[in-house]
Parts: structure tokens; C-alpha cells; sequence
């Protein structure tokens, strides 16, 4: 194996021998995401804002830069948008936990629906004679 033309398995087996292989697609989910240790309601809004990158490929994964950010406290290191929503790469979630976020988005979607109905109503009562 030389430098370039080593897999990235390869090199992880030469880094760690006794490193089982990676558990197959179809069998992995992320167990936080199941434990709700990330609320869905903020996943909801991670993915409003970060949806339209798009879902991460396999082989970008490692690829995919990093950059730093000017806060209040200096610098923080920014993942890029793709890394930012777990719902925009659906093959890591659980199903249970999409479906809690798919509740937080009918949510959202039945509160707007109320609140334009709100103001028709309102908008038809305002061309309406008031008392004298």
C-alpha cells in the first residue's frame, strides 16, 4: 500500500489492526438522533436552513472542508451546510426519529394555516360598518 493509492480502510486497518469493519449502510442510524439527544425541534430548523445543500455523498464525507468563523470569542470551526442537518442525509436517521420531526414540520405548517385563515377573517371584518 503505498500513500495515495491506500484506501481509506486500508489506512485505518494499518492505524488500528484490531478495528472491526464499518457496519453496513443499511443497518446504520445514528443512536443520539433515537435518544433525542438532539431536539427535533431544532433539527427542523437545522434542516429549514440548511436543506438546500443537499445530502452529503459517501465520498465527499472526508472530503469536505472545514473553515473558520469570526465570532464574539474569536474563531470557531463551521461545518459545512451539508454536515448541518441530519434530515437532509435521511440514511443516517432512525425512522422514529424522523417521524418526530415530520410532527414538529405538520406542526409548524397547521400553525400557519391558522394564522392566515386569522387574517382573511380579519381582513373581512375590517369593511364591515362599525357600531355608531
Amino acid at each position: 500500500l503505498q500513500g495515495a493509492s491506500a484506501t481509506i480502510m486500508d489506512r485505518f486497518a494499518m492505524a488500528a489492526p484490531k478495528v472491526r469493519p464499518p457496519v453496513p449502510a443499511a443497518e446504520f442510524h445514528l443512536q443520539s438522533l433515537a435518544e433525542e439527544l438532539v431536539p427535533p425541534e431544532l433539527e427542523f430548523r437545522l434542516f429549514i436552513e440548511n436543506a438546500c445543500a443537499g445530502p452529503i455523498a459517501p465520498t465527499e464525507v472526508l472530503e469536505l472542508p472545514l473553515y473558520a468563523a469570526r465570532t464574539d470569542y474569536g474563531f470557531e470551526y463551521v461545518l459545512p451546510s451539508k454536515m448541518r442537518s441530519f434530515m437532509a442525509n435521511r440514511n443516517l436517521v432512525p425512522v422514529s426519529y424522523t417521524r418526530k420531526v415530520l410532527q414538529v414540520e405538520n406542526h409548524h405548517a397547521q400553525v400557519h394555516l391558522q394564522h392566515q385563515v386569522a387574517r382573511r377573517v380579519a381582513a373581512g371584518l375590517e369593511g364591515l360598518p362599525g357600531p355608531e
